[in-house]
C-alpha cells in the first residue's frame, strides 16, 4: 500500500498517523462524552412515536367506520335501536379485525415466517434472468442484517381496542 493511501485512510477514519503523538485533553473527550450521552435518546422518548402512530391509525379507523356508517344508513331515524348496534358492531369489527390482522400479518412477516417463500420466487427469477445464486442461509442473512423488526404496535394496538369496541355492541345488540 501506498504511503498516500494510508495517510488518507488514516485521515478519514480519524486515526492517528504512526509518529504522532495524542494531544486530546481529558475535559475535551470528557464533553464530547457528556454530549454523546445527552444526544441518545432514553427509552421513555421512545413511547411519543408509538403513540403518535397509534393515535394516527385510530383516527384514521374512526373516519373509515364512520363513511362506513354513513354510507351503511346507520343513522337513519327509520332504524330500530338494536338495528343501530349491530351496524355499529359490524362496522368496527370489520375495521379493527382488518387492522388487527394486517398488524400481525406485518409482525409474521417481520419475523420470517415467509423468507423460505420469498427466497424461492425470487431465486427463480434471479437465476433465470441474471444468472446469479444465492443460498438461503446468505439469502437470510442479507435481508435480517438490520437486526429484529419492531412488532408494528401502531396498526396491532388500535386494531384490537376496535374490535373490542365491535364485542361490546354484539353484548349490546343481543340485550337490547
Amino acid at each position: 500500500m501506498s504511503d498516500e493511501l494510508k495517510e488518507a485512510l488514516d485521515r478519514d477514519s480519524g486515526a492517528l498517523p504512526e509518529n504522532a503523538a495524542p494531544t486530546v485533553d481529558a475535559a475535551v473527550t470528557t464533553d464530547n462524552a457528556a454530549a454523546a450521552a445527552d444526544s441518545n435518546p432514553a427509552p421513555a422518548e421512545a413511547k411519543p412515536g408509538l403513540l403518535r402512530s397509534v393515535c394516527v391509525t385510530t383516527a384514521i379507523a374512526l373516519a373509515v367506520i364512520l363513511l362506513w356508517l354513513l354510507i351503511g344508513g346507520a343513522f337513519r331515524s327509520s332504524l330500530s335501536a338494536q338495528e343501530r348496534v349491530k351496524k355499529f358492531s359490524d362496522a368496527f369489527f370489520a375495521v379493527g379485525a382488518l387492522l388487527f390482522c394486517f398488524g400481525l400479518l406485518l409482525w409474521v412477516a417481520g419475523e420470517g415466517v415467509f423468507d423460505l417463500l420469498s427466497y424461492g420466487v425470487r431465486m427463480i427469477f434471479r437465476v433465470k434472468f441474471d444468472g446469479r445464486y444465492e443460498t438461503y442461509h446468505e439469502y437470510r442473512e442479507r435481508k435480517h442484517a438490520g437486526g429484529p423488526k419492531r412488532m408494528p404496535l401502531g396498526i396491532i394496538i388500535p386494531g384490537a381496542l376496535l374490535t373490542a369496541v365491535a364485542i361490546v355492541f354484539a353484548v349490546l345488540f343481543e340485550h337490547v
